[in-house]
């Protein structure tokens, strides 16, 4: 039988051990919760520290990684703090303010944090009847509490962070490479400003390489190269990137990277043909054949030379103006 203390009076909160499985839980703020391994070595080790929350139907509002460890420690209790009379907004907003506070969450899940909890706050505020919201400011005009200061005032916030928070998340859902964990928030901004500003082929094909480069520093470098480029050859680089021969459109990733060209893979090939061959002649130099064998090594050692030629070219600027 399951033993509850009232700890407090309004939202009435109870202390209960419960069965594990009997916690649900729906969607969640963290996008990821990450090894949980050690955390259930810690739990195992020293017990939990800091109770899971849940509501009157023990629904998960707090602790979804500790939830997580516990299951994977095989754990069949859980000591829970069990509130009730609580809103669904009000129990968003304890999960937000808990995963805001947390070290671990990725740039994403914290600008979607802080955006959420102040829509949250902004919902409340306009619910509210406004002669008991709006306040007196010291020049005398009615204060906003829905207004974009008053809210980031409530959540702890400048209104700079909040804007810039709210476009780091719409970036991300863009562009949901970015939400990636190395994605910091000004690389997610200022990839977003240089892919933003190209025209529809060359935005394509740039965002169609950064999701592949998936590395926020070499992604940024791209789209600044496009963009910054001369018209003609951004409209080049636009064709190769379309092109169906892939070493067109490796040439275009190439330029776009600005690093070397790899290697053309046939000049290995052809060049262990060409020293076998050569072997053969040294081995059998009376062979009736060597003629025929000579003239073959000619025609590699040519093909050779032409295709290291347009490998320097690509490495001189793989993109023409």
């Amino acid at each position: 039988m399951v033993e509850a203390v009232e700890l407090q009076t309004g939202p009435q909160v109870f202390s209960e051990t419960v069965l594990l499985a009997r916690i649900g839980v729906e969607e969640r703020v963290r996008e990821e919760l990450g090894d949980v391994v050690e955390l259930a070595r810690s739990i195992e080790a020293v017990g939990l520290i800091h109770a899971i929350v849940v509501d009157e139907e023990y629904r998960l509002i707090c602790g979804g990684r500790r939830l997580a460890a516990l299951k994977q420690s095989g754990a069949k209790m859980v000591d829970v703090r069990r509130f009730l009379g609580l809103d669904e907004k009000q129990k968003r907003l304890m999960e937000l303010e808990e995963n805001r506070r947390r070290k671990d969450l990725t740039p994403y899940e914290w600008a979607k944090t802080i955006t959420e909890k102040a829509e949250i706050v902004r919902e409340i505020a306009q619910q509210a009847d406004l002669s008991d919201t709006r306040s007196i400011s010291p020049a005398h005009r009615p204060v906003d509490p829905t207004s974009a200061e008053q809210v980031g005032r409530a959540i702890g916030l400048s209104r700079p962070t909040m804007r810039r928070a709210e476009e780091h998340v719409k970036a991300a859902e863009q562009y949901p490479f970015m939400q990636d964990k190395e994605w910091s928030q000004s690389a997610v901004l200022k990839a977003k400003q240089l892919v933003d500003s190209l025209g529809n082929g060359a935005k394509e094909a740039v965002v169609a390489l950064i999701t592949e480069a998936k590395k926020p520093e070499l992604s940024v470098q791209i789209a600044a190269k496009v963009a910054e480029a001369p018209p003609a050859e951004r409209e080049e680089f636009v064709r190769l990137s379309q092109s169906k021969d892939q070493r067109e459109r490796d040439r275009a990733a190439t330029w776009a990277a600005d690093r070397e060209p790899e290697p053309d893979p046939r000049l290995a090939i052809y060049r262990q043909c060409v020293r076998e061959l050569k072997q053969s002649v040294r081995r059998f130099p009376n062979d009736p054949e060597v003629p025929e064998v000579n003239r073959c090594i000619g025609i590699l050692e040519s093909v050779v030379v032409r295709i290291a030629e347009k490998g320097k070219e690509a490495k001189d600027g793989a993109v023409d103006a």
